[in-house]
């Protein structure tokens, strides 16, 4: 029996969605409150899932959740809130929220998000546990990494494993995508010209490019039709959120990976985002990776969309160059198409 902490200071709120989550067989831990809440953990342990309100006396929501991913929780967790704007979603992702209830409550959202979530324990088990690890490496002064790599260079490998099965985890349609960008960018760079190592820099860095996903919303993330203009402003912020949990890493990898992830969807004529930059104002990582990825997501299945086949793939980048792709780094990519090709057999 899947265990559920429910945290929310309305009496006859908490109390209705008990009653309904207890009549189809969880076993549910009540507070009113993030200070309530925690003391549960402390003596029952983590359960399965939190779901918690946002606007709570003596501790709120989002603190709630900082503490329980600083405590290494692996917990699934829901906030329920009935703000709808983009910045409050925003903080809640940060702080580790999985997804999103809003009020008024919808009994039948909350049986279908619960039933998702429980058969993705184990990507919500590997994001906590991720996470709290990159964490800690942030926490280390440069002398202490340089140290810890040169005892066991082993370490930053696994770590890196890890997170790229973070980034591919959310969505079963897309999970060799981040590697398929990670070798396609390698051979747009190095038809290029760009150097050797920084080519290397670019393969590693590149499939960490939609980190930022795992604080978007299941419902939103693998919505089946087209986004409403909210939900696609909440899908965009992906990679603001990739950017905020790499920015400050000691490693050459994740800090290219950072700049990936904040510039992958900026175009060259300005008409990307999250910044609107435009042509030499975009760094040429994330140029290239723009290229591969968006050359993926045309010839991938998506769950809003069939595979398109590779000639048209090639076709819509070569018709884009120039207005929403660097014109050099497309004939880079063209002069690799044989070699990209063969990704896909």
């Amino acid at each position: 029996m899947s265990r559920i902490l429910l945290v929310e200071n309305d009496f006859s709120t908490r109390k209705m969605i008990s009653l309904f989550l207890n009549h189809n067989g969880y076993e549910v831990f009540e507070a009113e409150n993030g200070e309530e809440a925690l003391n549960i953990v402390e003596v029952n342990g983590f359960p399965e899932v939190v779901i918690t309100d946002i606007e709570m006396p003596l501790m709120d929501g989002i603190t709630l959740i900082k503490k329980l991913r600083e405590k290494k929780a692996s917990s699934i967790i829901f906030t329920m809130t009935a703000y709808s704007d983009p910045e409050t979603m925003k903080d809640a992702a940060l702080a580790g929220a999985d997804d999103f209830i809003s009020k008024p409550i919808d009994f039948k959202l909350i049986s279908m998000l619960l039933d998702m979530a429980l058969k993705a324990k184990e990507f919500h088990t590997e994001k906590a546990k991720t996470e709290y690890y990159l964490k800690l490496e942030n926490e280390y002064s440069g002398e202490a990494i340089a140290e810890l790599k040169d005892r066991n260079k082993t370490l930053a490998n696994d770590l890196l494993k890890k997170i790229y099965r973070l980034s591919e985890y959310r969505d079963d349609e897309t999970h060799e995508h981040t590697l398929r960008v990670g070798l396609i960018s390698e051979k747009i760079a190095r038809s290029s010209g760009l150097e050797n190592e920084e080519t290397y820099l670019l393969k590693l860095s590149a499939p960490l490019h939609d980190l930022g996903k795992v604080g978007i919303a299941d419902a939103i993330l693998l919505k089946p039709g087209k986004l409403t203009s909210t939900e696609f402003d909440m899908m965009k912020s992906h990679t603001v959120i990739g950017y905020e949990i790499l920015k400050d890493s000691t490693s050459d990898v994740l800090k290219m990976a950072a700049n990936i992830a904040l510039t992958h969807h900026e175009r060259w004529n300005g008409s990307g985002y999250p910044n609107a930059l435009k042509s030499s104002e975009i760094p040429i990582e994330g140029l290239i990776v723009g290229i591969a990825d968006s050359f993926d997501a045309i010839v991938s299945e998506r769950p809003y969309k069939k595979a398109k086949p590779l000639g048209y793939g090639f076709e819509e980048i070569k018709a884009t160059s120039g207005i929403l792709y660097s014109p050099l780094l497309v004939d880079a990519f063209f002069k690799e198409k044989e070699e990209i090709s063969k990704i896909y057999q």
